[in-house]
């Protein structure tokens, strides 16, 4: 902190109602001594019945507590909200400049995932562990590591299985305006950057994602077509079959919203199967 004050920082995402009374007395008593403030990581992923008792500790508490959450809520003392977004492209590739220097593609990486200074130290010793795996003896870096090391960065997606994509252009059969017309999703996501930071179209659109719609008899190439779309951007795949929607417990709006919120940052694509049938059986 730049009062030179010490910070206590609570890992909250394995926290259960059990352990939290004891620990946030523990915690809160501890930022009392040592005059320290408090940091609640991952605000966002305890219950709803949890989160009541830890703010209603907060607001009993005279010290400084920072609660990084997307979610609005109320304490019953003064608060400061402070709106922190994700890096634009240039901070991300400042940030991938300072760690590799002007390793060819890191524009690349730059501009596929949205990452923190913390997402990508860990992307870059996910990567580096990677090559020294491969050759101990010259532990190369590849652009290749960096995309694994991004990717393995990407949290899960709810009610999906990752799909390794294994296809490439050559295995799809297609009429020539429709591979015309994969081709230039890739350009879309390839160029985005270039086009919406470079070219300042991002002052002018409200769009950040692109959602391609599939449309036709089963066994005819969609699932084919999004997986060689992923392997020609490499990123990561993930199959959510709707069929199996009576069997899934759907929760409602805000908590589905906020499971795709925690999928921001990373770049991906998601299939949704049979789509059409069970969007109209449910209206």
């Amino acid at each position: 902190m730049c009062s030179g004050a010490p910070i206590l920082i609570a890992d909250l995402e394995n926290t259960n109602a059990e352990t939290l009374e004891l620990g946030i007395r523990i915690l809160l008593r501890e930022a009392r001594l040592q005059r320290a403030a408090v940091y609640l990581h991952d605000f966002d992923a305890i219950n709803e019945k949890v989160r009541g008792f830890l703010l209603g500790k907060i607001e009993k508490h005279d010290g400084i507590v920072f609660v990084p959450s997307k979610k609005e809520f109320c304490l019953r003392k003064p608060t400061i909200d402070v709106e922190i977004p994700h890096p634009d492209y240039l901070s991300r590739l400042g940030m991938w400049k300072s760690l590799l220097g002007e390793f060819e593609g890191v524009d690349e990486l730059s501009s596929r995932f949205r990452f923190g200074r913390n997402k990508v130290v860990s992307a870059l010793e996910s990567a580096r562990n990677k090559a020294k795996f491969r050759n101990p003896a010259n532990p190369s870096l590849t652009l290749d590591d960096l995309y694994e090391g991004c990717r393995a960065q990407s949290s899960s997606v709810p009610f999906s299985l990752k799909i390794t994509p294994k296809y490439i252009w050559d295995d799809l059969v297609l009429p020539a305006d429709k591979m015309e017309q994969l081709r230039e999703v890739c350009s879309h996501v390839k160029h985005y950057t270039e086009v919406h930071e470079g070219w300042g179209f991002a002052k002018h659109s409200s769009a950040n994602c692109l959602n391609v719609l599939f449309s036709s008899p089963s066994g005819t190439g969609k699932t084919m077509a999004a997986e060689i779309l992923a392997h020609e951007l490499r990123l990561n795949l993930y199959k959510i079959d709707l069929r199996c929607g009576k069997q899934i417990h759907w929760r409602d709006g805000e908590e589905s919203n906020q499971d795709f919120q925690r999928c921001r940052g990373v770049q991906r694509r998601i299939v949704f199967r049979r789509s059409r049938r069970y969007i109209r059986e449910k209206n």
